[in-house]
């Protein structure tokens, strides 16, 4: 195997079009609430809890439903569970299990889940979707199993990667809208 395919990183990501749909839901849902409800508690502060919300919100998304959950080389995994990110060698990861749209990692004393999209109707189009959980897991643990024999190529960087421009441009256009009701 050439180097350039040993150390080739693979990327298991939750679906974009469902995050996009989610970022464009809550920054719309957060401007109707700030316009329609009102929160005399807040006081003169009301504009700034809402986009604190919509900060709160846009922050969840971008952890859950845009970074990619699982990265993985010859060399190891970088897994995101959360808000945690773990880099591990293969020879730290004790075992690798797909269940429905998760995919557990047991290493040294620890359980990440990293979640990948399936929806329920897939399966039902194409037989590549119905078998998609057990080529991940076959995957994986061939990968695993290979390492262990041969450790010389590092598992990924866990560099994050950036936050998406438009998720910027949605906080922008939410806080607009909030302020513009509120000013």
């Amino acid at each position: 195997m050439a180097p350039e395919e040993q150390s080739a990183v693979r990327v298991i990501r939750p679906n974009r079009l469902t995050g996009w749909s989610a970022v464009v839901l809550t920054v719309v849902l957060v401007w109707l609430a700030a316009s329609y409800v009102p929160l005399p508690w807040a006081g003169a502060a009301e504009p700034v809890v809402w986009v604190a919300l919509l900060a709160a919100f846009l922050e969840a998304l971008w952890r859950f439903d845009f970074r990619p959950q699982l990265r993985w080389n010859r060399g190891g995994l970088v897994v995101v569970d959360g808000s945690r990110v773990r880099r591990l060698a293969w020879h730290e990861v004790s075992s690798v299990e797909v269940r429905a749209n998760t995919i557990l990692v047991r290493a040294t004393g620890e359980v990440f889940q990293a979640r990948y999209d399936r929806p329920y109707w897939l399966p039902l189009l194409a037989k590549r979707y119905r078998d998609l959980p057990s080529t991940i897991e076959e995957d994986l643990n061939s990968v695993r199993v290979g390492a262990l024999h041969d450790s010389t190529v590092p598992p990924p960087e866990t560099g994050d990667v950036g936050r998406p421009a438009f998720l910027y441009v949605a906080f922008a256009a939410g806080v607009v809208g909030v302020l513009a009701h509120h000013l």
